[in-house]
């Protein structure tokens, strides 16, 4: 049997418990099966995949040391650069020609030995408009977005985990709908070389994946310094070959966490702070201490600022991509409704506006990152409610999550149960540049609540 762990797989493959081949072909079936319901993929590449599973068997068998994800079957958002597969971004005004080479956070994980078995659904353009894809747990309702299809293709166990993107909430939040772990680390963590940009001030590129333990696999092997990326921190490591192994995960004491209230708090669904409630207090009996952490200042400011940011970026992208910095050769009808409206309203932003909203950001960050200060971690609702039908809330409500991408500190989502038959999520948010120790909560976290399990008709193991 195949776990349905990227950690399992990987060390199971390092002992040759099963093949690299045996693993591809079992998530391939399992796309087969489930992918005519859900719409996860644009491409499924089964031919590739086979091929890097045999290559990887091949130097197994001739005694090469497996790299930390050697046989683990990954889906890339396609917003990424994958080489000999193009990137659409979620619509046809990018052309269908493949693209000449790996985004480098894509060549990390070919380096480590992941195969790639296809590139998964994105909406639009990585905004809002309501993807194909459906909800593993319900098909009336949303898995939200933009990482639609990574979320949903991981819940559903036909790839042990995938990229995906968040400028808002795209990670965090779609995760939580489907049941699965995001993880947003810190900004400039992660070469964004060879991705579709949304916007250059809050874009990152995370993994999503069975736990937390899976994700922080997956996040060991991308996160590094890009010297060719100018937004790239170069107080990451620049990492010249994979690491070794998984992070340590293990904390010597349960953590001492903030507890964010008010006014977010207020914007959550009764039903789900009731049940948020009940998580505090498990994760209290289990040893956490928990402090609350007042931020007031986290208000309809912040919205405001990153909204800001968001449409104007976006808005000077696909102005110089696409009509050569002339307004009136802006293709408006290739573009879905909620996107064009993104992109008009950027393109009439006063520029003193913009400004503005980057020098609130500068503060905003200085601010978070000292009130994050004397706690491990700050805990709240991943999402306001479940997943709704797209039809009420499009792909969800970011609120929760966006101003932890303005921040640009790491944010986790670790799913926490169901209710009314959907999953739900706890958020732990962390200081800038302590990614690591972020995930070590998250772990400890994950261990208290329990394991989520499969939605129906999904097999455990894959």
């Amino acid at each position: 049997m195949i776990p349905a762990s990227a950690t399992k797989v990987a060390a199971g493959v390092a002992v040759r418990e099963f093949s690299c081949r045996e693993v591809a072909e079992h998530f391939l079936q399992q796309i087969q099966r489930l992918e005519p319901s859900l719409r996860a993929w644009v491409v499924v590449d089964a031919e590739a995949a086979l091929e890097q599973a045999r290559r990887l068997d091949q130097q197994l068998a001739a005694g090469c040391p497996p790299g930390p994800l050697c046989g683990v079957v990954l889906g890339i958002k396609d917003i990424i650069d994958v080489a000999g597969w193009p990137t659409r971004a979620g619509s046809s005004l990018l052309p269908p020609e493949p693209a000449a080479a790996d985004a480098p956070v894509v060549s990390r994980l070919r380096r480590a030995g992941a195969v790639l078995v296809g590139k998964t659904v994105t909406t639009a353009f990585a905004c809002f408009d309501p993807p194909p894809t459906r909800n593993p747990w319900h098909a009336d309702h949303t898995p939200g977005g933009s990482s639609s299809g990574s979320a949903a293709a991981v819940a559903a166990r036909m790839c042990l985990g995938a990229l995906g993107s968040q400028t808002g909430g795209s990670i965090v939040r779609p995760a939580a709908y489907c049941g699965v772990v995001g993880f947003k680390g810190s900004f400039g963590a992660v070469s964004r070389r060879g991705v579709v940009p949304v916007s250059q001030h809050l874009d990152h590129v995370g993994p999503l994946a069975c736990c937390v333990a899976d994700a922080a696999l997956l996040w060991s092997v991308i996160e590094g310094y890009d010297p060719q990326d100018p937004w790239s921190d170069e107080s990451c490591p620049a990492r010249s070959a994979v690491p070794a192994g998984p992070l340590p995960l293990a904390l010597k004491e349960p953590p001492r966490l903030g507890v964010i209230e008010a006014p977010l708090l207020e914007l959550a669904a009764p039903s789900l702070r009731q049940v948020y409630q009940q998580a505090l207090a498990r994760l209290a009996q289990a040893g956490a201490e928990l402090v609350p952490l007042p931020l007031p200042w986290l208000d309809e400011e912040v919205v405001r600022h990153h909204w800001c940011l968001m449409v104007t970026e976006a808005a000077c992208w696909h102005l110089d991509r696409f009509a050569g910095g002339k307004r009136e050769r802006m293709p408006w009808a290739e573009y879905p409704p909620g996107l064009r409206k993104l992109l008009q309203e950027g393109l009439q932003t006063p520029v003193e506006q913009y400004h503005r909203a980057i020098a609130f950001q500068r503060e905003f960050r200085r601010r978070v990152q000292l009130a994050l200060e004397p706690v491990a971690a700050a805990v709240m609702p991943a999402v306001p409610d479940v997943a709704l039908a797209p039809a009420e809330r499009g792909t969800g409500d970011a609120r929760f999550n966006l101003p932890w991408s303005l921040a640009g500190v790491p944010a986790l989502g670790v799913p926490a149960g169901l209710l009314q038959g959907l999953p739900w999520a706890v958020q732990l948010i962390g200081r800038r540049g302590e990614d690591s120790r972020l995930l070590q909560v998250g772990a400890w976290v994950e261990n208290v609540l329990g394991p989520l399990g499969t939605p129906p008709g999904v097999d455990e193991s894959g």
